[in-house]
């Protein structure tokens, strides 16, 4: 019985360690995409500093949904995470971050 408990325990901590990974990734695509329409909306006002925002940004959110797509696959399969939650953390990010950087930073255009 004690080795059950013990067991939960690990799985219990593994799902929050989890969890706390793809909130990390899905604030650094938040914040990556807010960057990069900060520095599309202000790119006259400190040239060198834009464009390097705008390609570190621009390399995070090339980067961040294999990262993603990685930690998702890693949480069904060995965390026992169920394959909805996993869809929601792939598709409701970006869906919700686009649309509200863009009403954020007024670039109706794009």
């Amino acid at each position: 019985m004690a080795r059950i408990l013990i067991m939960a325990s690990g799985m219990d901590r593994d799902q929050k360690s989890l969890k706390k990974r793809l909130s990390v990734i899905t604030g650094l695509l938040t914040a990556s995409l807010f960057s990069m329409m900060a520095a599309i909306r202000y790119w006259d006002s400190f040239p060198g500093l834009n464009g390097t925002v705008y390609m570190a940004s621009l390399a995070l959110l090339i980067l961040w949904p294999i990262v993603l797509l990685w930690t998702a696959w890693r949480g069904v399969t060995v965390y026992g995470m169920p394959k909805t939650e996993a869809w929601w953390w792939l598709s409701v990010p970006y869906s919700v971050a686009y649309p509200l950087s863009l009403l954020v930073f007024q670039l109706q255009e794009f």
